[in-house]
């Protein structure tokens, strides 16, 4: 990566940080806005009990209503004759009764309270938070794909060349064809010892923010993988796998047949003593006269560029039956010549692999050992399909049993109970015999 792309992902990185820290902070002061809304409301309700007191209230109401009874007094006095005198007994019994008083009306709650100007203005610091997050996410996207195309193009622009020397056709109206912002694929045809190749680059997810940030945790490498189909009759019985203790067991979980065909052993050269390798194969001979001196000493040098060999006659993953699988670490862009004597590796892998001549004792040993393993393969299948039989045939039977009488459902019981007697005694006088 160039120095520019460098402080572009720094700036990028920077930016992702002040998000969240101000996504954190918008939320905090939301909690807090609203606490203070609380806290206002009740303010709020103890101003109004001081401040709207009932009995000013209703002292205007009260006056207004003793006036209107002295005028009503008033103008029935005048309008009707006059009366006997009241004795002191009469007003007393009157005063003594108790009146009755109009209900007061509760004053508007929400009109005083826009008065007083208690209501806080709504914030947008979260939404604004989000956004914020949504932009820097978006920014990483294009970043991350811009760079993995940046790579892509590099490898691209290096090995061009020496493939278009070794196939007569790559690829189709480009060289690379985009399978994903972080995968791309070239197949190429056209070359003696083979049926055609293709090359997978898969990439670090730099587009996505997440996986990113997983990758400080576990980190990964940009990968460069090779499967060229080899041609029937260009090679003998024999499986190899060399691979680096690290990719080993991701290697052995995407192709569990290694485990049933071969064994790990021992490479005993003296060039890979220091290098950690993981060496798997059904053939010991044939790991000297694939590992020969200049591969061995390859491999020791660029031992942080090589990840795996797998090269088999009876591949189970792939439409052709010998395969060659070889896989590379990407460097980085101003290293990425590093990569070139491991590529030259590739095409010698494909024209001396395929000619490895076996001693006949080891070719006859690796022959047995995979018809032994196809009858293996075959019994297995066999069982397979007698165990789905019968288990169809108990189903179906248990469906019988359930629409017949008492009486049907034991002559067929016994039936049974005969049959199974019947094959015990069978195999009683063959075992005799």
């Amino acid at each position: 990566m160039t120095q520019k792309g460098c402080l572009v992902g720094a700036s990028i990185m920077l930016l992702m940080a002040c998000g969240l820290l101000l996504l954190v902070a918008t939320t905090v002061v939301s909690a807090q806005g609203s606490t203070t809304f609380q806290r206002n409301q009740l303010v709020e309700s103890d101003f109004e009990d001081e401040f709207f007191d009932d009995d000013l209230i209703d002292e205007p109401k009260k006056a207004g209503s003793s006036q209107s009874h002295a005028e009503t007094t008033t103008t029935t006095t005048s309008a009707t004759p006059p009366q006997e005198i009241e004795t002191e007994d009469d007003t007393e019994d009157a005063e003594s009764q108790p009146t009755k008083e109009e209900p007061t009306k509760a004053p508007d709650t929400a009109s005083h309270v826009k008065t007083l100007g208690f209501v806080p203005d709504r914030t947008y610091y979260l939404e604004l938070g989000y956004a914020v997050v949504l932009v820097i996410y978006f920014l990483f996207y294009w970043q991350g794909r811009r760079q993995n195309e940046i790579v892509v193009k590099t490898w691209g622009a290096q090995y061009q060349r020496l493939f278009r020397e070794n196939f007569s056709k790559v690829g189709d109206s480009a060289m690379m064809t985009k399978e994903s912002p972080n995968e791309f694929r070239l197949v190429a045809t056209g070359r003696r010892n083979c049926v055609g190749l293709e090359a997978s680059i898969k990439l670090r997810c730099r587009h996505d923010l997440f996986t990113s940030l997983y990758y400080l945790v576990s980190p990964t490498d940009d990968l460069a993988t090779f499967e060229v189909a080899l041609r029937p009759d260009k090679m003998q019985p024999y499986t190899l796998v060399v691979a680096s203790k690290r990719a080993e067991r991701g290697l052995l979980a995407q192709f569990p047949e290694i485990k049933e065909q071969t064994i790990a052993v021992n490479h005993n050269i003296d060039e890979l003593a220091k290098v950690p390798l993981g060496v798997w194969t059904d053939c010991p001979e044939a790991v000297q006269l694939a590992l020969t001196r200049d591969v061995a000493l390859t491999i020791a040098k660029y031992s942080n560029l090589f990840v795996s060999l797998y090269v088999t006659d009876q591949s189970k993953n792939s439409t052709y039956k010998k395969l060659l699988r070889v896989t590379y670490r990407i460097p980085p862009k101003e290293e990425i010549e590093q990569l070139d004597t491991l590529m030259r590796m590739l095409f010698y892998f494909i024209d001396s692999l395929p000619k490895i001549k076996l001693p006949p004792s080891a070719k006859a040993r690796a022959e047995k050992r995979r018809n032994q393993l196809m009858l293996e393969a075959r019994k297995a299948k066999q069982a397979a399909q007698q165990e789905k039989a019968q288990a169809k045939k108990q189903e179906k039977l248990a469906e019988q049993k359930k629409v017949m009488t008492d009486e049907q459902r034991a002559k067929l019981e016994q039936k049974e109970r005969r049959r199974a007697l019947k094959k015990r005694q069978g195999k009683a006088k063959i075992m005799f015999a």
